[in-house]
């Protein structure tokens, strides 16, 4: 016959995990941080306040569910009494604010859609509201297992947190896409980045999915704890990751390839006309000295450089415009922080 699961194992046990995947994507987000701070020093002060805090908050959250975790294994440990109190209230709301506010930021910046902006503003605010309430309301209770009355609470968090990176990622592929033009690479330029958007909303959604999912599932115990520490994670990591792309997100692998494509459509059309001309001429004087022929041909490589360059020129001019566009729609447009070292 099995053993039946101590409560310590669906509460503190599932702290404890959550804990240890959150720390371990706290570092790779001060490594990102490093990073960024490291390549992108010419980047605006107000972009780099927004980093800063960020991570600083996230920082913050780290430290305090260590100090839950260690309170309770360590420091009172054996200690039955010591289990039943609440140390804190962990919330990720200031992060959460911070990393959508930036996103709808750009949105704005970007395609001025009022509609759209107001959304996602309402419901920013409404998850910061409900995180305040719950902040609030759980600092009265004085034991854990008295949560289960704050679970309304709960719900709407991670509704709202779900509810507004699903439409972040869905604003930034749909205005993303308006924006396409009949150029391959700045076509594919957009494509990388609608599926950047998504995958970077999409793993805070999962994540707070899965914690409302085992709010209702599991009422009693403490997992869903587990997924809500990871989502201030992600969104440190989806906001770092976004700024440190621009520069490989900005050079194109296939410049070259089109390069010699544009080069190799020139030189096939100044071959039809050279054709064309010499045929002609061929009819019309069928004894035309090699000196003439000399001549021609010189006179049509001239024109043939001429046209490519110019064509060469026409493209790039528009796939540039066309970059700078697209780009700029994830990435803020500061031309020094490409210059960063």
């Amino acid at each position: 016959m099995a053993v039946p699961a101590s409560p310590i194992d669906s509460t503190f046990g599932a702290l404890f995990i959550g804990m240890v995947l959150a720390a371990v994507l706290w570092g790779v987000s001060c490594v990102q941080t490093w990073y960024y701070f490291d390549n992108y020093r010419r980047d605006s002060i107000f972009l780099k306040g927004v980093v800063f805090f960020t991570w600083l908050s996230d920082t913050i959250h780290q430290i305090l569910i260590t100090h839950v975790l260690y309170y309770y294994t360590i420091s009172h440990f054996g200690d039955t009494d010591a289990l039943e109190n609440i140390v804190e209230v962990i919330f990720n709301a200031i992060t959460g604010f911070l990393v959508q506010s930036f996103f709808a930021y750009r949105i704005w910046t970007f395609r001025k859609n009022l509609a759209v902006l107001s959304v996602i503003v309402l419901l920013i605010l409404g998850e910061v509201g409900t995180s305040v309430a719950y902040v609030g309301g759980g600092a009265h209770l004085p034991t854990f297992t008295e949560l289960k009355k704050l679970k309304p609470l709960s719900m709407s968090i991670n509704v709202l947190a779900a509810a507004g990176d699903v439409l972040i990622s869905v604003a930034i592929c749909f205005f993303l896409n308006n924006a396409k033009s009949g150029f391959a690479w700045s076509n594919n330029v957009i494509n990388r980045l609608m599926l950047f958007a998504i995958n970077t909303g999409m793993l805070t959604s999962i994540c707070a999915c899965a914690s409302l999912l085992f709010i209702l599932a599991l009422p009693n115990t403490l997992v869903y704890f587990a997924f809500y520490f990871m989502i201030g994670r992600f969104y440190v990591n989806s906001l770092l990751a976004t700024l440190n792309s621009r520069k490989s997100m900005r050079t194109p692998a296939s410049t070259e390839a089109e390069s010699h494509s544009l080069q190799d459509r020139a030189r096939s059309t100044f071959s039809a006309r050279l054709r064309g001309i010499m045929s002609t001429q061929d009819n019309n004087k069928p004894h035309t000295t090699p000196r003439i022929e000399v001549q021609i041909n010189t006179i049509k490589a001239d024109d043939y450089g001429n046209d490519e360059v110019s064509l060469q020129q026409d493209e790039e001019s528009a796939v540039a415009g066309m970059q700078s566009k697209s780009s700029d729609f994830a990435f803020p447009s500061n031309e020094s922080s490409e210059k960063g070292v």
